[in-house]
């Protein structure tokens, strides 16, 4: 029903990066909420607010391992060893872009290595890559490359 509220662990399994997006968004909006509205002030644990080498190996090597499924905010914090709350902020920090930004430009770069490199049909790649389908990765791809699956293939060859 239209002005349902979706808890993102209801979110449906065929949108890939849903989860994660919502559980960014949540910290986010927390976070200014706590800033804005609450008497706390927050201290950063030492370092420069961002990923020790570990942290970010173990997150990016755990996004390649399953870029082909549902990665959430909880799934890459847990890599991380952090809570969400400080693995967004220090993620940001160590990239600057937000975990599901990345995500996303790493299933493009897989669909154009994909491209590139094979013959598999574009729904396929969409499904290996992570994306909830076709159209969904050209549109991302698109804004990302400039140009549709199709007209890069063709454009390689």
């Amino acid at each position: 029903m239209a002005g349902d509220l979706i808890i993102p662990d209801q979110l449906p399994i065929w949108v890939p990066g849903s989860k994660l997006m919502v559980g960014a968004l949540t910290s986010q909006l927390a976070v200014h909420i706590l800033r804005r509205h609450a008497r706390v002030r927050f201290r950063e644990s030492g370092g420069d607010g961002s990923l020790t080498f570990r942290q970010d190996r173990a997150v990016r090597v755990y996004v390649q391992q399953h870029l082909g499924q549902t990665i959430s905010l909880n799934d890459l914090a847990a890599e991380a060893g952090m809570s969400r709350f400080h693995f967004a902020r220090r993620f940001r920090s160590a990239t600057g872009t937000t975990a599901h930004e990345f995500v996303t430009q790493q299933r493009v770069k897989r669909a154009r290595a994909m491209l590139e490199r094979t013959s598999t049909p574009l729904p396929e790649i969409a499904r290996e890559c992570g994306f909830a389908d076709q159209p969904h990765l050209t549109r991302e791809f698109r804004k990302r490359v400039g140009m549709t699956p199709g007209a890069y293939r063709t454009q390689r060859r």
